[in-house]
């Protein structure tokens, strides 16, 4: 039997993306510490998500810009297709499917499903879920209580109880694609976003042809804060919709916000073409909204910018000149250009030792990437000597040492990294 097509939350649910790309980070691109002259023009620009429009540099947006971070905001979540999902008043003022009062089991679950969904009809949200969870504990192994409930939970924004609900469908129809997609809005309920993408690009992989599915892996792409990716997916979504005018606004209105994103910046180095910070921070932004190759154009101008002197040692100059080359070595590695990504990794590290253990690290992945696997041995070694309480850095080590075909010391290295993970979960718990 196939589940029935998802339907979408209430209107007027809305989730927010916040802006968590704020420190250096051994698994993503390093921040960029601005200079003086631009942080406090940077600084509420950084702090915007998705819905709320950027007023940098004092500079109040557009009212179309302004009137397309609102619309993205709220369609991010709120509105993933209308196109197949039901609203869920769909049923309201149907007839009753349950039985009457005194004919009713309530130890039936057919009838406690029934009930629920006329009490959903009604909007009596709370008892349409207990009577699904009290047809889910008679029936656990049948999959529509567990749906039924999976999607209410949703709807009613219970973000950790639809996320279980979502895992036990997928327990009893593993690959289901509808599971999925609620697995993901689950996921995105808690800011969970990566988890989100890849449950939707499951559920993509299974039924391609889900135009719904590939808008909403876009918005949340777009959550996520890559909006290179995340356009290019709605631009997808609306070709495979001809005419659907609500695809095509998603692209124009995800668009619009990231012009709004990038707006100050752009007229920072407007301003001043020559400022190495200013384009600097310009092309980290790129970066961080996942435009690698404009990002990368944006550091190699920057950097051809400056002379021998402005790097002396110890000086500021060559201290945010090293960060921009460690960025150049991710945007590399993003790219699909890790031969490249080295040589600027090495710079950075000259420039600043104080980037070492990062720099080695992304070596170490970029070589994995290449399947060098010996030679990423011995840069991810390099990586934890400097930083023996990385977990992540441990974790690449044991996948390249499982890939130079070592799995004892690979499994000892990831048992290493777990430990330190439960550590620092601990101690987090604990303060």
């Amino acid at each position: 039997m196939r589940m029935p097509s998802p339907r979408s939350p209430r209107p007027g649910c809305v989730d927010r993306a916040s802006d968590r790309y704020a420190r250096v980070s051994m698994t993503a691109a390093a921040r960029l510490p601005l200079a003086a002259g631009v942080v406090l023009a940077m600084v509420a620009c950084s702090a915007t998500g998705p819905g709320k429009p950027s007023t940098a540099s004092g500079t109040t947006p557009s009212a179309a810009a302004e009137q397309a971070s609102s619309l993205v905001g709220a369609s991010l979540a709120a509105g993933d297709s209308r196109v197949l999902l039901q609203p869920l008043d769909a049923s309201a003022g149907a007839a009753p499917t349950a039985p009457p009062a005194d004919r009713f089991d309530a130890d039936n679950p057919d009838h406690l499903l029934a009930r629920c969904r006329d009490r959903e009809a009604r909007r009596e949200w709370f008892d349409a879920v207990g009577d699904c969870r009290r047809a889910a504990s008679l029936a656990p192994d049948r999959v529509e209580p567990h749906a039924e409930l999976m999607r209410l939970l949703v709807s009613l924004q219970s973000w950790s109880d639809a996320e279980a609900s979502a895992r036990k469908v997928l327990s009893l129809r593993p690959g289901d694609p509808v599971a999925l997609y609620y697995l993901a809005w689950s996921l995105r309920g808690q800011d969970r976003y990566a988890e989100a993408i890849d449950a939707l690009q499951l559920a993509i992989r299974a039924e391609p042809s889900r135009a719904e599915f590939v808008q909403a892996l876009g918005r949340t792409q777009c959550l996520a804060d890559d909006f290179g990716a995340g356009i290019a997916t709605l631009e997808k979504a609306a070709a495979m919709q001809p005419g659907n005018a609500e695809a095509a606004r998603a692209v124009a209105s995800a668009k619009a916000m990231l012009d709004d994103k990038l707006a100050p910046y752009r007229r920072l180095v407007a301003e001043q073409p020559a400022s190495f910070d200013r384009r600097a921070a310009l092309a980290f932004l790129l970066q961080k909204h996942g435009l690698p190759q404009q990002a990368l154009a944006e550091y190699d101008t920057a950097l051809a910018g400056l002379g021998a002197t402005a790097l002396a040692e110890g000086s500021e100059l060559r201290r945010l000149a090293a960060q921009v080359q460690y960025n150049r070595g991710v945007v590399y590695r993003r790219l699909g250009r890790s031969g490249q990504a080295e040589p600027a990794l090495v710079e950075a590290m000259r420039l600043d030792p104080g980037l070492s253990a990062q720099a080695w690290f992304t070596i170490g992945l970029a070589r994995t990437d290449e399947g060098k696997a010996a030679a990423a041995v011995e840069a991810l070694r390099r990586s934890v000597e400097l930083a023996p309480a990385v977990p992540e850095n441990r974790r690449a080590l044991a996948d390249a040492l499982l890939q130079a075909g070592k799995p004892d010391e690979a499994e000892a290295e990831r048992a290493k990294a777990d430990s330190l993970a439960h550590s620092a979960d601990s101690s987090s718990t604990t303060h």
